[in-house]
């Protein structure tokens, strides 16, 4: 069985809670990658890089769908 920690792409663009959320995912052990905008999170979900989950706020400015 392999140790892999889960890794998570975290998109918000408010940064007080994109702060809050990746300090506490971190404390539980998750690798995470924060973004603040939908465009520099896509590469990260197109190039299929080992990404176990994506939490995302629903109302992201300049991206629709």
């Amino acid at each position: 069985m392999t140790n892999h920690r889960k890794t998570v792409l975290l998109v918000d663009d408010e940064p007080e809670l994109l702060s809050l959320l990746t300090e506490t995912l971190r404390r539980f052990g998750y690798a995470v990658l924060p973004q603040s905008d939908a465009e520099s999170a896509l590469p990260f979900v197109r190039g299929g890089g080992g990404i176990d989950v994506i939490i995302t706020d629903l109302k992201l400015p300049g991206i629709s769908g």
